[in-house]
């Protein structure tokens, strides 16, 4: 074979200039591969596959196709040609275009990258939801730990018969079962090959603005290295999870949201202080997004923790770089219905470790009270099962910037009372789609909430009702644990 590899995407009204190539094939300086799919185009997501090449009368003809196809910064790799007077010339040409592309570099803008352990079809899942981002410039890195015996080894050749045509997604399996989850992910985050990594568990979703989201706060806030977002949790049956409303130590709540034609709870995942981080229950949940370099400079993930592995880390995390919270649902966590006797000894043990060894050691060896303290984010706030939104003269602090940039203005509408006072107004501005709304109550049931809203077609507001609550608590909730942009108003 002669380099650079290349992809030549013609339609066949232009499928003459094969012959050409043909003629001249033992003058070529590279190796050419014809199509008119578009779809082979994906091959350009392998490392094998250099350039790319269409001819005809412009470029034009082509731009959808190409862009439907492949991300933006793999269009200094394309080369159109509406004429080739002499083999010599195209030579030159692509050979400059190849290694001035070499010398420029080629590394994906995004990783996903997932652990797995005998998913099978439950992994099409996530990939699905992968395949829905709106940012096209990923590669999905996935380490299969499932045992190497005869009995598992179908699972490696499910996953490899699933993405075989898929160039995006590199697939990997180990030697043999490592068994460690921290260990784990300590070898997949280092095969990834992007600037940003999010962990994506093998049978759960991300919403398709995620990576497109995380790239805009990562490019216009330099120092910050970690994001994370609010999620979902949904049983394998189709019914949504919630905790009650003191969850996560008092600092996190819930709100409805319409989402895939249903109404679902939505966690408010908790800002970060030294109260949050104190409890695997109250740090950030998935979606976890770092910088690859801050990520690996850090450390990476623990290769010694089988459990506890992903609180440890957000604790350096924590102390080692900057944290923005996108307050908007970016994930789908899957769970099985009931649990079961490893279950619960995995939890139990989980508990143990974090609550009687991780926390105290951790907070002395990353002075975590010191740091936040320093970063006027220390909450002295009392008992830790009292909600915030609750206390009596309390604002909690929190290190995290707090982002929501689809927001310019929010409005909370307080009690149902003032929903319908105010529905012609509410009417007029709803068709703002920068505008962003939260019905709170305190005594209408979420069921009746919901149909409230659909009963209007405001399907784009989310509600919640938090039963014998006060006016001022109800303020208190969509302050504390619901507005992310300085512009809002609350009308109660």
């Amino acid at each position: 074979m002669k380099y650079p590899n290349i992809i030549l995407f013609r339609y066949n009204q232009y499928s003459d200039i094969d012959t050409f190539f043909k003629v001249n094939r033992n003058e070529l300086l590279c190796t050419i591969n014809p199509t008119d799919d578009k779809q082979e185009l994906n091959e350009l997501f392998d490392a094998n596959y250099h350039l790319l090449i269409t001819f005809g009368n412009h470029f034009s003809e082509y731009v959808k196709d190409v862009n439907d196809i492949i991300a933006p910064r793999m269009l200094r790799r394309w080369l159109h040609f509406d004429r080739i007077e002499n083999v010599e010339t195209f030579n030159k040409s692509v050979n400059y275009c190849y290694i001035d592309n070499v010398i420029k570099g080629n590394r994906p803008t995004f990783s996903i990258f997932t652990t797995c352990y005998n998913s099978y079809q439950k992994i099409e899942r996530a990939y699905n939801s992968v395949k829905e981002q709106t940012l096209k410039d990923w590669e999905w890195v996935i380490l299969d730990d499932t045992p190497t015996d005869d009995t598992y080894n179908n699972h490696f050749r499910f996953l490899t018969e699933l993405f075989e045509n898929d160039k995006r997604v590199r697939l990997y399996k180990g030697a043999d079962n490592n068994g460690s989850i921290g260990s784990v992910k300590n070898d997949v985050v280092s095969l990834c090959r992007g600037k940003y990594v999010i962990e994506l568990d093998h049978d759960d979703e991300i919403l398709p603005k995620v990576l497109e989201d995380s790239v805009k706060v990562f490019e216009d806030s330099p120092d910050i290295g970690f994001i994370y977002m609010d999620y979902t949790n949904i049983y394998e049956d189709g019914s949504n999870y919630k905790y009650n409303d003191c969850f996560s130590l008092g600092y996190a709540g819930y709100y409805l949201q319409w989402y895939k034609e249903r109404w679902v709870y939505v966690a408010s995942t908790p800002n970060i202080n030294n109260i949050t981080l104190g409890h695997i229950v109250s740090v950030p949940n998935h979606p976890r997004i770092w910088r690859k370099n801050t990520l690996i400079e850090m450390g990476n993930y623990s290769e010694m923790l089988p459990i506890s592995d992903d609180y440890e880390l957000l604790l350096r995390t924590a102390v080692n770089t900057k944290m923005a919270k996108i307050h908007k649902l970016g994930y789908v966590q899957y769970m099985n219905n009931g649990g079961n006797n490893f279950s619960l000894i995995r939890n139990s043990e989980i508990n143990r470790l974090c609550g009687e060894h991780l926390k105290p050691m951790c907070f002395d060896a990353y002075k975590i009270n010191e740091h936040m303290k320093n970063n006027d984010a220390f909450d002295e706030g009392g008992s830790p099962n009292v909600s915030i939104w609750k206390k009596e003269n309390f604002v909690p602090k929190h290190i995290n910037k707090i982002i929501n940039a689809d927001v310019k203005k929010q409005f909370a509408i307080i009690k149902t009372t003032m929903f319908l006072q105010n529905l012609e107004h509410l009417k007029n501005i709803y068709s703002e789609n920068v505008y962003d709304f939260l019905v709170l109550d305190n005594e209408m049931s979420h069921e009746d909430l919901c149909k409230m809203l659909e009963t209007h077609k405001f399907h784009r507001m989310k509600c919640y009702s938090i039963k014998d609550a006060s006016v001022q608590e109800l303020i208190n909730y969509f302050m504390f644990i619901y507005k992310s942009c300085d512009d809002y108003e609350i009308i109660s």
